[in-house]
């Protein structure tokens, strides 16, 4: 039995900050004055780390966090940074964040697609409901 899936949302990742910390900076000064939250562990972590290296970047984050939602909140807090998917936008928003693409590479390294998976025997799900459900 095949599995069939159809593709919902590009995610792409960017640096988010509090506004007062941001200050106008560019990625790479950022990320080396920002105190950074960032989710631990996992395959996103690697790549990270990753292109951070390839870029010449150390990465040190101050804050380990268990999800992107508590690296989210420790930048909603006001005292640091985060590399955060671009559906974090629904929660910072607001004017007090600044969002700060990643440099070409790095995204490229990082982005993802995400996919909606099924087996046939239950049909084609209802796109237009996933959509909703997905914003």
């Amino acid at each position: 039995m095949s599995l069939h899936f159809r593709e919902v949302l590009a995610l792409d990742y960017s640096l988010f900050a509090p506004r007062g910390l941001a200050g106008g900076k560019d990625f790479a000064t950022l990320v080396r004055s920002l105190p950074l939250a960032l989710a631990q562990g996992g395959r996103f972590r690697k790549q990270l780390e990753e292109a951070f290296e390839a870029a010449g970047l150390g990465l040190e984050p101050a804050l380990e966090c268990s999800s992107h939602a508590l690296a989210a909140a420790a930048v909603a807090a006001g005292g640091h940074g985060a590399i955060l998917p671009c559906i974090a936008r629904a929660v910072l928003g607001g004017p007090g964040v600044s969002e700060v693409p990643l440099p070409g590479g790095m995204g490229a390294l990082l982005n993802r697609v995400l996919v909606l998976a099924w087996t046939p025997r239950g049909g084609l799900p209802d796109m237009e409901q996933w959509a909703k459900v997905l914003g």
